[in-house]
């Protein structure tokens, strides 16, 4: 029998598009499943909008169980009605499901989903789909900005959300809205920086990072460090990818074991040989060579604790800082896929050589591997 009832409201929707009245009051009498007449109800509602004929408002009970058809009814029914139906879907649903059906809603309507979805905000699910859906509404920052009075500023995870979600102009302006203070990358670096911490590198040290630009002779491409020979590969040798220049840094050259690091991969532009690659040592650099380009490193003191332990919220945040870079040395690890080590002595990201599809290379005490998206 349930499937006999089921199978009558599947019957019902294939075709509601045909006459959706009579559909309406075929359903009205049929013995169905309750879910299966709260499907058949919203196709028929559906068929009704999209035929610009009036949805009865017995049938808002169901629309509201199926945020997904929202869209279809924004320009259909009057604003009045449909922020009933934002409302009662709000209830049913978590938020974040209703944004990317109404992204494209008149203006009234899309104010008053941002202003229900901001006041449920603590009921969001999945924040990866809020930060995703929310970006849809880029455009109407300014009605957003609106529905932020009164959210706390310290309230980290919604913010964290509208960060990930927006530009960072867009972002800074939802901020200044609501009071909140934009931390910058070198303030979260000063933030996380220990003065006994250990020396990590990155680069390049550029724009908002040039504060924490470090005087080295590192460079990238170009020939070896004077002394250095390049190491053979598979079927050719090997080609110098950069050089850190680790003179300055004294515990940096007592960790590595000398003054110089240089990179070395193998067909760097197809990236086949990438878990082949090789770091050697050399002596300190009296310049850059020729053909070389300087690299501009960025030099941060971080504890030994954010090193060892991936599970704080401090040391999350600062792999996501570094992994922003084109790459670092002597500092956490960010992993793409398997998590092999707390701590690498290099991760380059593919600003230099071929990664795959965002990908990272990565040397430390576990060997020399590639991971990628």
């Amino acid at each position: 029998m349930p499937l006999l009832r089921r199978a009558v409201g599947e019957g019902l929707l294939r075709n509601v598009h045909l006459a959706p009245e009579a559909s309406l009051v075929a359903l009205a009498e049929a013995d169905i499943e309750r879910d299966a007449r709260t499907t058949a109800e919203v196709g028929i509602a559906v068929a009704l909008a999209k035929t610009g004929q009036p949805v009865p408002e017995t049938l808002d009970a169901a629309i509201a169980q199926r945020p997904r058809t929202l869209g279809t009814f924004a320009t259909a029914l009057p604003a009045e009605r449909m922020n009933a139906l934002i409302d009662a879907s709000m209830e049913k649903n978590p938020p974040e499901a209703l944004l990317e059906p109404l992204r494209k809603a008149p203006e009234p309507v899309r104010r008053h989903t941002l202003v229900r979805f901001v006041e449920r905000r603590k009921k969001i699910k999945r924040t990866t789909d809020a930060r995703r859906v929310l970006g849809y509404f880029e455009g109407a920052a300014e009605i957003l900005a609106e529905c932020l009075e009164g959210v706390d500023p310290d309230e980290k995870k919604f913010w964290g959300i509208l960060e990930k979600a927006f530009s960072k102009d867009v972002y800074a302006s939802l901020a200044e809205a609501a009071g909140r203070k934009v931390e910058t990358a070198v303030e979260k670096f000063a933030r996380l920086s220990r003065d006994d911490g250990g020396t990590t590198l990155f680069f390049p040290a550029r724009g908002e990072l040039e504060p924490l630009r470090a005087e080295t002779l590192s460079y990238a491409g170009g020939p070896p460090p004077p002394g250095v020979t390049a190491p053979s590969g598979r079927e050719e040798d090997k080609r110098h990818v950069l050089t850190l220049d680790l003179s300055p840094f004294p515990d940096l050259v007592s960790r590595f074991g000398a003054e110089t690091m240089s990179l070395f991969v193998e067909a760097p532009n197809s990236g086949a040989f990438n878990d082949e690659a090789e770091l050697l040592r050399s002596g300190k650099l009296d310049s850059v060579p020729e053909g070389g380009r300087a690299l501009e490193v960025g030099a941060v003191k971080l504890p030994e604790a954010l090193r060892q332990s991936g599970q704080t919220a401090e040391h999350r945040e600062l792999r996501s800082l570094l992994y922003r870079q084109d790459g670092h040395a002597f500092g956490p690890a960010y992993w793409i896929q398997e998590n092999l080590g707390d701590s690498v002595t290099l991760q380059l990201n593919d600003a230099y050589m071929n990664l795959g599809d965002a990908g990272s290379l990565y040397i430390g005490n576990f060997g020399t591997t590639w991971q990628c998206h």
